[in-house]
This record gives C-alpha cells, structure tokens and sequence, in this order.
C-alpha cells in the first residue's frame, strides 16, 4: 500500500516515461478508488492476490458500504468495500471467462490436514499440497512427532496429538464489556502450549499465536509471562502476521 501511495503521489512520472504493463502484488487488498485511476495509465495490467485472504481494511459498517445505483449493480458492483480484485475476479469465473484468470493451485507452507479445510471451504477443492516429485512435500504430510507415549494422554492432549486442525470451545462472554480482551481465551492457550511444550516436543520459537486485537496480545502475553522459555512465542494481529509463517 505503502508504494501505491508513493507512485500515486508522483503523477510527474508518467509524464517523463511511459509504462507498456503493470503488476499488482496483493491487489485483492487494494480499493477500487484507490487504483482504478493508476491502471488507466497503462496499456496492460496483470493483478495478483487472493481475496479468501485479508480483504481492504474499512471501517464503516455494511448498510453504507452497498452502492445504490441499478445501473451500477447491474454491472457487478455490489460493495465500496469491496476490491477491484475480488470484483474482477467474481465476474470472469461467473462467465466462464478462463483466458484472463488464473490460479495458483499449489502451496507449500500448510500441511495436508490443515490445506484440505482450506481448500475445501474457500477454493472449491482446488488448492493442494506440493507435488511428488518436490522433495519437501514430504513435510507436507508428515506425521505428529510425540516425545511420549500417546497412551499416556489425556483426551485434551490426544485431540492436539492426532490432527493438526483442532477446535477448542471456551465459554462466551456474557457481561456487557467494551475490553477486547478474552482472558478465559489466553488462559487456554497457555493449556494448549503446555502441551505443546510436554508432550509434543515443540519449540517455542516455532510457535505463533494470531489473535484480531492488541488487547488481547496484552492480555496473552501477560498470562504466558512467568514461562521464560515463552518468551520467544510470536503474538501479534492477523493484519501483522500476514506474510509470516511458523511451524
């Protein structure tokens, strides 16, 4: 963003070179407003990103983000919230239109267990692990290493020891409260890398923990204080985190 700040603020560019094409990295992340008058000044444009992922930051509610004019929803536009990525995007697979879209359908960062929901859920079965022949697919579908004996486990400790997808339930907050911080939530998580750290031998500088508000990094990192070799564990915003990646 940061760039398309700085280029859009130097207009006196294009007017000492001119440029054939343009690419977009995390345009899914990008307004239309604020790129629709910067591509107009190219002959070619080519948009890379994926809006399943972080979408543009707004922050005015739902009922004043929906455009109005017939006209303009007729053409696709539903959202001012929504990027000219993701609207481009939608209209080319509704029309079947494959010579302008394409999709990358191979990752390398997240395990099979963990691809597989991801895949299923928001890219319609599409997104898979690393083919054979790549050597470090075999990372991709390795087993859980145990530093002991499952049978020894508690149900908790087995459900973390045998998938590496796992939902936890924690008790909702009923008291009306404007604190964005859930200490029921990090006291769990200080559970869950205790058994991390006991049973299945996992290195805290390979761990990160995402969480959407900075209070509730406080608050998690407070309750993980007094373990030293905690210290290290990454806690940070999804916003913050984007981009990183921990075992």
């Amino acid at each position: 963003m940061s760039y398309l700040a700085s280029i859009s603020s130097k207009p006196e560019i294009f007017e000492l070179k001119r440029f054939a094409r343009v690419i977009v990295d995390e345009a899914s992340q990008i307004l239309e407003p604020q790129i629709g008058g910067l591509l107009s000044r190219f002959n070619h444009f080519c948009l890379i990103g994926d809006h399943h992922q972080l979408p543009a930051i707004v922050t005015q509610n739902e009922s004043t983000q929906t455009y109005r004019s017939q006209k303009l929803l007729d053409l696709g536009f539903e959202y001012l919230s929504e990027s000219l990525f993701a609207r481009m995007f939608n209209q080319l697979r509704s029309s079947e239109n494959t010579s302008n879209l394409a999709m990358l359908r191979h990752q390398g960062r997240m395990h099979l267990d963990i691809c597989q929901f991801v895949s299923n859920q928001f890219y319609h079965g599409a997104l898979k692990i690393l083919p054979d022949y790549i050597p470090d697919r075999q990372r991709q579908i390795a087993p859980i290493e145990l530093a002991h004996a499952p049978d020894s486990f508690t149900k908790f400790e087995q459900n973390l020891a045998q998938s590496r997808f796992v939902f936890i339930h924690t008790p909702a907050v009923t008291e009306f409260s404007m604190s964005k911080a859930v200490p029921e939530e990090a006291r769990m998580i200080y559970k869950v890398l205790q058994t991390l750290d006991d049973k299945l031998n996992t290195r805290p500088e390979n761990i990160g923990i995402i969480t959407p508000f900075k209070a509730q990094i406080a608050t998690i990192r407070n309750i993980l204080k007094p373990q030293k070799r905690w210290a290290m564990i990454k806690t940070d915003t999804v916003e913050r985190f984007q981009g990183g990646a921990q075992d």
